[in-house]
């Protein structure tokens, strides 16, 4: 594949490929979903949407420019500080997927049933958080400003929200320490909340699932 070539779409899903060539440009999407052998993308890749969905990535380069990254069923590890804005990052499935460096910024980021997964860095800003079946999670860092956060099922072990983190929406957190402590000290749903809002002044609204 000629790396100096701009390709609409490269459709490569369940094939034997190995390697791409650095600074590869697609205009639309670049699927290498169920391709094992690939464990690395190439410096330089620049696509619309990537989708590499059970394939063999483990590495993710920090140049890489595209809109939606799709890593589901991936054994990746951590990403990288991404020179590059990225509108949309699903790491769903992704069980050895363990941290975001310091000062991690994309748009929405899904991170779902890791078992390795441990706690969000400081100085992470996101548009949408959304963090579902990782029993190790427990902690958001400091200096966090993310727009909409959901903590969803099964993250029980999830204890610390910073009082200076910047949220517009708060959602669920389901039934993990951090909520279970509240309803133990203020018993009630308005009590709660009440507390809330003294405790965190930076965020807007509070959606609590509540049994």
């Amino acid at each position: 594949f000629p790396s100096h070539d701009i390709h609409l779409v490269m459709f490569l899903s369940d094939s034997n490929v190995t390697k791409l060539p650095d600074n590869l440009k697609i205009k639309g999407t670049l699927n290498v979903s169920v391709c094992r052998k690939l464990k690395t993308l190439p410096r330089g890749l620049s696509a619309n949407h990537i989708d590499a969905t059970e394939s063999g990535i483990t590495d993710i380069p920090d140049d890489l420019q595209c809109n939606y990254l799709n890593l589901p069923l991936t054994k990746i590890k951590q990403l990288p500080l991404f020179k590059n804005y990225i509108q949309s990052i699903d790491l769903e499935a992704c069980k050895y997927f363990k941290t975001l460096p310091v000062g991690f910024t994309a748009g929405n980021l899904e991170i779902k049933e890791s078992n390795s997964f441990v706690s969000i860095p400081n100085n992470t800003t996101l548009k949408r958080l959304e963090i579902a079946e990782c029993q190790k999670f427990t902690s958001i860092g400091n200096n966090c400003s993310i727009d909409t956060l959901i903590i969803s099922y099964s993250c029980d072990n999830f204890t610390t929200l910073p009082t200076d983190i910047k949220i517009n929406k708060l959602h669920s957190v389901y039934n993990s320490v951090f909520k279970t402590q509240l309803i133990n000290k203020y018993k009630t749903k308005p009590k709660v909340i009440t507390a809330l809002k003294s405790m965190y002044p930076n965020i807007k609204e509070f959606y609590l699932f509540w049994k």
